[in-house]
């Protein structure tokens, strides 16, 4: 059981960053991004994926109590007793009005305001917000979502975007805006983590799952910034040179 949640974060946040940066892009101007075309079903799924990967946590819960108090009863506790089961319920109901909303081309005010919705529902289930709730809430919801909104523009300017037009208008607001993001999750990170891990344990935790988790996640940053980097350097050249293909 302890490959679930690994691969349930990793589902969780690839499937909250394509949507997150299906609708935050809808309110960048066209004149401000390339163009970019997005299958319908692979947003639909998108939602859809939203219900099943954030299952991961509930399902390492109740495998933990069933031997004990059997897999029915459980279930049910864990589901209506638990912070993680009453954010999955709200969750999978937000996504549920999203899904519709995104099949009916509905508001992207709405899209936007259920996003958000089921990021605060990410952040009540965190294991921080049951340590101190609205500290932890606010903090959690707030990593989770920079984290996928920047990833997510990303995730659909590289996968998504069909030409290099506006190349230069796009990186003129996003190389700041990635910069604003990318501090701020390591400040909201290292904020989090002093919440689970006393900075004199961070070497010791490794030997625990979760501080081996912790350290793969704070290892990847490193090519995060050092792309980050090369990037911002090469973005200068496309500044001044606007048949520049950063796709090539």
């Amino acid at each position: 059981m302890g490959f679930i949640i690994p691969f349930a974060e990793f589902g969780t946040y690839l499937v909250f960053s394509i949507l997150i940066g299906h609708v935050a892009l809808q309110f960048v101007p066209e004149t401000n991004k390339p163009k970019i075309t997005i299958a319908k079903p692979v947003i639909l799924l998108s939602t859809l994926g939203i219900i099943i990967f954030t299952l991961g946590p509930i399902v390492q819960t109740i495998s933990y109590f069933q031997d004990g108090i059997g897999f029915a009863l459980a279930t049910k506790s864990v589901l209506l007793d638990f912070q993680v089961g009453k954010a999955w319920i709200f969750i999978g109901f937000m996504a549920t009005f999203l899904w519709i909303a995104i099949n009916l081309n509905g508001s992207k005010y709405l899209q936007a305001l259920l996003l958000f919705l089921m990021i605060l529902g990410v952040g009540y289930s965190s294991h921080v917000a049951s340590l101190s709730f609205w500290a932890g809430l606010w903090s959690h919801s707030t990593h989770f979502l920079l984290v996928t909104l920047w990833t997510g523009i990303l995730i659909h300017i590289a996968w998504f975007s069909k030409e290099h037009s506006n190349w230069s208008k796009f990186l003129r607001w996003f190389t700041p805006f990635a910069s604003f993001c990318l501090s701020i999750i390591i400040l909201s990170g290292i904020y989090l983590m002093l919440f689970v891990i006393e900075p004199k344990d961070y070497i010791k935790a490794w030997a625990l799952p979760y501080g081996q988790m912790l350290l793969l996640k704070h290892i990847s940053i490193i090519p995060v910034i050092a792309f980050a980097f090369i990037n911002g350097v090469i973005s200068r050249k496309s500044l001044k040179d606007f048949s520049f293909n950063p796709k090539l």
